[in-house]
């Protein structure tokens, strides 16, 4: 479907969206009886103004479903460890986050959005390798391949010429991971490092969920840049040794999008007193 934040898109946009999307399937509303959404607008729960307000739009869009409502990373963490085992994901796509259940309770750690931080993000890998080229271009810091790839991705002649780029809202900037990953594998040093350094700030955030460095967790990895590219994943598993030395690194079993089929169907059983 469509993007569904509405911190980014007025509530209204958001739920005609979803009405819609969900009206492809040619299911008739009233037939839906279980109905879990992972919500990209909310840390866990819907606890803020927003969040309950669209709740409560959905509420009366679909009367006769159980309504569950999660994070998108909580169904994330859902394919990795259920609604009841211990475990943790770390999402790295063109932002970041980790999230863990432990004992049953939620924990997070990143997810602050792109103009703050998202370390270990595309967004983060794409700035640090813009920023490194343009250090190369005033002569502050070393000599890079990633400046001569900035302006080939740009269609810029000169390095000046990205200013306006750079500032139309229309210019992808997260897509220069990409640009970064390729002269890394060609041995560029610089590229390498911002790699590395991703990597390593998506291994702090797992483990400042963790109070005790001898967990014996799964550890899901999802997103683009973990699952993608090599460098950041084999980087990030040897990171989170150090840290979490019992802890292993796996693939969710279930997609996002099966895990909130598999949590729509748990909640309608849990609901009606049904048996698994």
């Amino acid at each position: 479907g469509r993007p569904m934040n509405y911190h980014t898109q007025d509530k209204e946009t958001v739920l005609r969206s979803f009405l819609e999307d969900i009206g492809a399937l040619r299911i008739p509303p009233e037939e839906i009886v279980s109905l879990a959404i992972g919500d990209p607008s909310i840390d866990d729960v819907p606890d803020s103004p927003e969040a309950c307000a669209f709740q409560a739009a959905l509420k009366e869009s679909f009367p006769h479903a159980v309504l569950t409502i999660r994070s998108d990373t909580y169904m994330a963490l859902y394919g990795v460890c259920g609604d009841k085992d211990d475990g943790a994901i770390v999402i790295s796509g063109t932002g970041s986050m980790a999230m863990a259940r432990i004992r049953e309770e939620i924990r997070i750690c990143g997810g602050w959005g792109r103009v703050t931080a998202d370390e270990g993000s595309a967004f983060f890998i794409a700035t640090e390798g813009i920023r490194s080229a343009l250090h190369d271009a005033d002569g502050m810091g070393p000599k890079t391949s990633l400046l001569p790839s900035l302006l080939s991705a740009y269609s810029c002649k000169t390095p000046r010429e990205l200013i306006s780029r750079f500032y139309r809202p229309d210019t992808d900037i997260a897509s220069f991971a990409k640009t970064v990953h390729a002269c890394a594998t060609k041995g560029d040093a610089e590229s390498l490092r911002i790699l590395k350094e991703a990597a390593g700030l998506l291994a702090r955030q797992v483990s400042a969920l963790f109070s005790a460095k001898t967990v014996k967790v799964p550890i899901g990895i999802y997103g683009s840049v973990l699952t993608r590219n090599e460098i950041v994943r084999s980087e990030f598993r040897r990171q989170i040794r150090e840290y979490l030395p019992n802890a292993r690194v796996v693939l969710p079993a279930w997609s996002p999008e099966e895990a909130a089929v598999a949590l729509a169907e748990q909640r309608y059983r849990d609901a009606a007193g049904l048996h698994p």
